[in-house]
């Protein structure tokens, strides 16, 4: 009996031992398929001489619904590279005419498209949108004929690429642009619109020896017989500039914003335009006795130290010199009448005749006239009598022995 109670309690043992060793789990063990070992890729090797890829292009803010192409003219077409900033021009034919202004601006005029592209500039001249309309470049291909008016005003531009193949450039077409580079007219340009170059920033005008219609003397851009200046580079910078003997007129727009302090304009022009001298700063001018036609706002934003008008020139009108800063203005002799809104740009005014005949509306009884002195000379003393001096409204007026 006790050896049968001996084996149990052996057989107990070992059953407890077998427990232990198995953390008193009865794990199944199953053996996994071994997967065979997958090699790791290594880099592209690509032949010699073949490009890598393109890196990525950064991200920039493009709406969804943004129209990036479109049509321009019969057989024309646009299209907007988001990414390098390039506006090109495709097909054959001429462009189509544009508004100066924007649709709605002056509902009474018969066309208000704006080109398509004008405020794409907008979305690629900041990450997200707005900002300065900015395109880098503007590319008008080979068979374009005609670049209508307004198309590519108020932009900034590093670069504008013509074609051969162009013969006209439209009505504003580059009004009010700003472009970093000189800008070339091709041979084949036989008109260049209205205002085409009004108020442009550009280092400097570039036109092909074999054009028959325009040329370029220093950059400046002339008629081809040299008898009118056109366009002035604005982004010339220079101490003076005298105007070739050869000019008879200045364009519209001439010397807006030009850089020099001293212009010298030749005996025999015989007119200004409208805006010719618009925004320059100068120490003194002269405006030439062969001068007949003074064009309204021909000195509109002029800052002049000293400006003599020519005789011969009989009427002064408000529009000549609105908003113009200018110390002294010596008036000729010849002078008959004058508007008194014009006297208010002046510091210092001084006749050289007979007192004009003051033209004057109601509503500009008003102006402020304190900081304006008249002077006339005192061989006339008799007929600038004090008591005449209250139709001047105010204006301080005496006499002067010699011109200052």
């Amino acid at each position: 009996m006790k050896k049968i109670i001996s084996c149990i309690l052996v057989l107990f043992l070992l059953c407890a031992l077998a427990c232990v060793g198995n953390n008193g789990k009865n794990d199944i063990v199953v053996e996994e398929p071994k997967t065979p070992a997958t090699a790791t890729p290594s880099a592209t090797v690509r032949p010699t001489g073949t490009p890598a890829p393109l890196t990525p292009e950064p991200t920039i803010y493009i709406p969804e619904d943004l129209v990036l192409s479109g049509q321009c003219g019969k057989n024309l077409t646009w299209t907007v590279d988001p990414y390098t900033s390039t506006l090109t021009i495709s097909g054959k034919g001429a462009m189509w005419d544009y508004s100066a202004w924007g649709k709605g601006f002056f509902p009474i005029w018969d066309y208000e498209r704006s080109a398509p592209w004008i405020e794409l500039g907008d979305w690629f001249s900041a990450p997200e949108g707005g900002g300065e309309r900015l395109f880098d470049r503007i590319v008008v291909e080979e068979g374009i004929t005609t670049i209508g008016n307004s198309a590519f005003r108020y932009m900034e531009l590093e670069q504008v690429s013509l074609p051969d193949s162009l013969k006209t450039i439209g009505e504003r077409a580059f009004f009010n642009c700003r472009i970093t580079s000189s800008f070339s007219i091709p041979e084949n340009v036989t008109s260049i619109g209205k205002w085409a170059f009004a108020q442009i920033f550009v280092s400097e005008y570039i036109v092909d020896a074999k054009n028959k219609s325009y040329c370029t003397v220093d950059g400046v851009l002339f008629s081809k017989n040299m008898q009118q200046l056109i366009s002035y580079p604005s982004g010339k910078k220079v101490a003076e500039y005298t105007v070739p003997k050869s000019v008879k007129s200045l364009g519209d727009w001439a010397f807006c914003y030009s850089q020099f302090n001293l212009l010298i304009l030749p005996h025999g022009l015989a007119q200004t335009g409208w805006c010719s001298l618009h925004g320059l700063i100068l120490s003194e001018l002269r405006i030439p006795s062969t001068v007949r036609n003074i064009n309204k706002l021909s000195f509109e934003d002029v800052a002049i130290g000293t400006l003599i008008i020519p005789e011969g020139v009989k009427t002064i009108t408000e529009e000549m010199f609105l908003s113009t800063i200018i110390e002294r203005v010596i008036l000729p002799a010849s002078l008959r009448t004058i508007e008194y809104a014009a006297l208010e740009w002046f510091s210092e005014v001084y006749f050289l005749g007979r007192p004009p005949i003051v033209k004057m509306n109601d509503d500009e009884l008003g102006y402020d006239n304190e900081n304006t002195i008249l002077y006339y000379p005192r061989e006339y003393e008799h007929l600038w009598d004090p008591d005449w001096a209250d139709e001047w409204y105010g204006y301080r007026i005496e006499a002067y022995d010699t011109l200052p």
